[in-house]
């Protein structure tokens, strides 16, 4: 026991230890103050064995992202391997385009690439090129301080996806070889040219190692329309012109137009039409390429582009024009022929050639391809029948799940779990194709369109329904001397009216509900050149006015000449003045 300050209950002074605690004697009450500690003079705690549990860690693979330098070039580099992608796909496969395709456009591309040479290799590179984790901020991105010029010039120094596709087409045309947009368009949509998706086909070392905003640039997938590819091949073609002196050689048009007419289903005469009328207007199918002009402000700007600025536009214009001057949509007088006529006294029969292209089409609209797939829309599924469900579904596999092999690779077990749950049937390259012709039978499906359209919609002019009085020039011809001799009856004449009477310009606009093939026509040719029906009426009336400017100027010429030699000829006095009006 020890004595210490009396119990503040009982006033007892005597205390016991207990445990470490004091306790009162007297009344049992604990005394505070707490637990009783002496201190370990020999330190005898610290002896001994220590034994600690040993515990497994697993090592986790965390993937490192690329930014600023190092990004960018892996950036170019799948960028670059997706373009070797869509040369190989037209070298190798059913199109058989020459290998020199590779070869220019690698030129090109080696171009491009000293003009990002500053983004390869920047003046602190060390400071950019960080390996971080996948939830890292890239540190090299736009700041506050960054003016919106600068931000422009970056963004255009990107070279986009669709320009893989643009550069392909720069290159068939440095080639010469007959290659149309629309053509490549319908490789693209028809996934024959990698393209949707097209970061699937990129090797996994290096979009494991791509940031966020590269991989959704390579990660596309919808198709882009029709005017956004023009744009991008208009605006490469603008660079390269510029920027390195590329000269944009001319369309290799004329076989274009063998091809296009054949297309169409029209007659072997609108070629020889179509090449009188490039003669008249003065197209030479090439590009139009205008010179930056710097304004007030300092600001670069180009020219408005005319309705013709593609060298297909103005190939597209002349067939429709021919078109309608051999083979008119209608007659615009009462009374006469129900049909359109021509030259040869040979009319198309357009609701024919329209019922022709309607089942062409139809049935090459029928079936469920990789075109009609990535167009597909949640109410479009509950249309479909049992075998164009699985079409659409192998064909969403192919395109959107990961390979078997890249899934070993990775080592997710969620993955590898879902898949064991819902195993997925291996597809093959036929189905996955769908029902897409290849280019041998498309081109025999096309020929034989042509063939059938020559044979049953193109027929002979039936006579008129009136008769219509002898020519001046039969009457004048009849012997004087004669007097037995008959004027020439009026049944021995058939006029026809010339199809150049028949031309309208409107007829797009001006035509019944029940001629949709005036429609129909429009539409096709449109997308023989990756136009749009609007864009191909500007340029049709665009070409119209430039012959109806070439008609005025040889009126004029003829009418100097008719002056001058009523001038300068026997003709004077009164006589010169009736020539003159």
């Amino acid at each position: 026991m020890s004595q210490r300050l009396p119990c503040p209950y009982c006033g007892n002074t005597q205390f016991e230890e207990e445990n470490g605690i004091l306790v009162c004697t007297s009344c049992g009450r604990q005394q505070e103050g707490g637990l009783q500690v002496a201190d370990d003079d020999a330190d005898f705690g610290t002896q001994g064995k220590v034994t600690r549990r040993k515990v497994e860690k697993t090592k986790v693979k965390v993937s490192k992202v690329y930014h600023g330098a190092r990004g960018y070039r892996l950036y170019l580099l799948a960028w670059q391997n997706i373009l070797w992608r869509q040369c190989h796909a037209l070298m190798s496969g059913e199109e058989h385009m020459p290998e020199e395709l590779w070869t220019v456009v690698k030129d090109l591309w080696s171009l491009k690439l000293t003009r990002l040479e500053h983004r390869l290799n920047p003046k602190e590179s060390s400071a950019a090129d960080v390996e971080t984790d996948e939830t890292t901020v890239d540190a090299s991105s736009d700041t506050e301080g960054e003016t919106a010029s600068s931000s422009a010039k970056t963004v255009s120094l990107q070279p986009k996806l669709w320009d893989t596709v643009a550069l392909v087409y720069l290159s068939t045309l440095l080639l010469r070889y007959p290659m149309s947009l629309s053509k490549l368009y319908q490789l693209i949509r028809t996934e024959k040219v990698p393209f949707v998706r097209a970061i699937r086909h990129v090797p996994s070392n290096i979009t494991s190692k791509l940031p966020s905003e590269h991989q959704l640039a390579l990660d596309t997938i919808t198709v882009p329309t029709q005017q956004e590819l023009q744009k991008a091949v208009h605006r490469l073609l603008q660079d390269y012109n510029q920027d390195f002196g590329v000269a944009i050689p001319a369309l290799n048009w004329k076989m274009l137009l063998f091809e296009w007419i054949q297309e169409l289903g029209l007659p072997i005469e609108i070629y020889s039409a179509v090449t009188k009328l490039a003669e008249l207007v003065g197209y030479d199918f090439t590009y139009e390429i205008f010179s930056r002009v710097r304004s007030n402000d300092g600001a670069a700007h180009r020219k408005r582009r005319s309705p013709v600025a593609t060298s297909e536009t103005q190939l597209v214009s002349l067939i429709v024009i021919a078109t309608k001057l051999l083979y008119p949509f209608a007659i615009p007088y009462s009374g006469q022929l129900e049909h359109t006529l021509s030259l040869a006294g040979l009319y198309l029969d357009w609701q024919r050639w329209l019922d022709i292209h309607s089942s062409y089409y139809d049935d090459k609209r029928s079936s469920l391809g990789p075109a009609r797939a990535i167009q597909t829309s949640a109410n479009d599924i509950h249309d479909f029948d049992a075998e164009s469900l699985d079409q659409y579904m192998d064909w969403y596999q192919a395109t959107f799940t990961t390979p078997a092999p890249v899934l070993k690779e990775k080592k997710t077990d969620l993955e590898h779990n879902i898949l064991n749950t819902f195993p997925l049937q291996e597809i093959s390259q036929a189905t996955n194709q769908g029902a897409e012709q290849s280019p041998t039978d498309e081109n025999r499906i096309t020929a034989n369109l042509a063939s059938q359209i020559q044979r049953e919609a193109i027929r002979p002019c039936p006579p008129p329904t009136h008769n219509h009085p002898p020519p001046l020039s039969a009457i004048a011809n009849t012997n004087k001397d004669d007097t037995n001799a008959t004027p020439p009856s009026t049944s021995q004449y058939l006029i026809f009216p010339k199809p150049h009477n028949l031309y309208a310009t409107n007829t797009f606009f001006n035509h019944d509900a029940s001629k949709n093939y005036i429609v129909s026509f429009h539409e096709r040719a449109a997308e023989l050149a990756c136009l749009d029906t609007k864009r191909l009426l500007r340029a049709v009336r665009y070409t119209e006015k430039r012959l109806e400017a070439w008609h005025d100027r040889r009126r004029r010429a003829e009418n100097e000449t008719l002056l001058s030699d009523g001038e300068g000829g026997d003709i004077g006095g009164e006589d010169a003045g009736e020539v003159r009006g």
